[in-house]
This record gives structure tokens, C-alpha cells and sequence, in this order.
């Protein structure tokens, strides 16, 4: 979130070496991405998924500098959300534990899911997490979580898995959702499961 509260999408908090949270909406505006478009917000991506009703909006809400600025990213990201009428249609993740807990607090039926691969599955129940979004090394090392989840009613997803081996062996161990670079490898070899 910038300064004077716009919500706007980027990896990182710096972007061509301007600091987000510590700038302006209008020290962004003249900014361009590598593709020449200028940095997104979050609500022209909300116009997007409201156009068409059949995508859903992964919202992850980076970890700020201070818990302070992480609130507001909460509140000024759920005002959109609310406001746009997609709440149905969003599923909100982060790495930060003040982040999950604020969404969870506005609504106990907010979509959560922690990043951060700490936390076991029956604290994030206990926590009124939604799932679990765990890179692959931790599921790997902690491979009966995945069915402690389901047992539990959370949702998995593992990340950022990108060849057919980890592909299947994460599909045997049950996750939800797979997070990768190749969807369309991952699409079919999805459809050969099937079968």
C-alpha cells in the first residue's frame, strides 16, 4: 500500500527504486513495468475478475516494514474487496502472521492461508486458517501434513513446483491447489489423471 493508500501490485516493496509504502500513488504513476504498462492496483484487477465472474483472485498481501502499514493494507484491501462485491471470488494468502490474523479477525470466513511454512496444520485450525500455501520444501520434509489438513478441513497448496516428478508426487500426497510456472504442463498432465 502507497503512502496515501492505494493498494497496487508488485513483487517486491521497491519497484525502478522507489520504496511503495513510503511513497505516493503519484511518485508510481509515471513508473513503467518492463512491458511498458504502467504498475498495476489492485482495483483494476478487481474490474477484471468482476467482468468475467469465473476467476478467482488470489490476494497476497506482502509483509510491510510495520505492523501499522501492514493493517492498513489489510483494511484498504478488504474495503475494495467489500466494496467491489468479489468477496466470493477471493482467497487471501501472506507470510505474515499480523496480515492473516487481521483477515481472519474481519471475517472468520475470509479464505485464509498462511505462506510461511511454520506453523503445523492444527495450529492454523486452531488459528481460523482456511489452509495451508507451503513451498514444496517443507511439505516434502513434513509430508504427513498435507492429510492432517484435509483431515481437518484446510485446504493445501504447495509452491512453486515445476517438473512432472514433483508434480505427481505432490498430487499422490493429496494437495488442493499447485502453484507453478507451467500451468499448461500441469493442465495436462492433470487430464491424463483423469482418465
Amino acid at each position: 500500500i502507497t503512502n496515501d493508500g492505494v493498494v497496487v501490485l508488485n513483487h517486491d516493496a521497491t519497484i525502478s527504486g522507489i520504496n511503495i509504502e513510503n511513497s505516493s500513488y503519484a511518485d508510481l504513476k509515471e513508473v513503467r513495468l518492463s512491458n511498458g504498462e504502467p504498475i498495476p492496483t489492485l482495483q483494476g484487477c478487481i474490474d477484471r475478475v468482476k467482468a468475467q465472474r469465473k476467476t478467482r483472485l488470489v490476494i497476497e498481501i506482502k509483509p510491510h516494514a510495520t505492523t501499522v502499514n501492514e493493517n492498513r493494507a489489510v483494511a484498504a484491501v478488504l474495503e475494495l474487496v467489500n466494496n467491489n462485491g468479489v468477496t466470493d471470488q477471493v482467497d487471501y494468502i501472506s507470510f505474515s502472521q499480523n496480515i492473516c490474523k487481521g483477515l481472519i479477525a474481519n471475517n472468520p470466513r475470509n479464505r485464509v492461508a498462511y505462506l510461511n511454512g511454520n506453523l503445523a496444520p492444527d495450529v492454523l485450525k486452531a488459528q481460523g486458517y482456511w489452509g495451508l500455501d507451503y513451498s514444496s520444501s517443507v511439505l516434502k520434509s513434513n509430508s504427513g501434513w498435507v492429510q492432517v489438513a484435509k483431515s481437518l478441513g484446510l485446504t493445501a497448496n504447495v509452491w512453486t513446483v515445476n517438473t512432472t516428478a514433483d508434480y505427481d508426487y505432490f498430487i499422490t500426497m493429496g494437495v488442493d491447489f499447485i502453484t507453478t510456472d507451467n500451468p499448461l504442463e500441469l493442465k495436462q498432465l492433470l487430464a491424463t489423471y483423469q482418465k
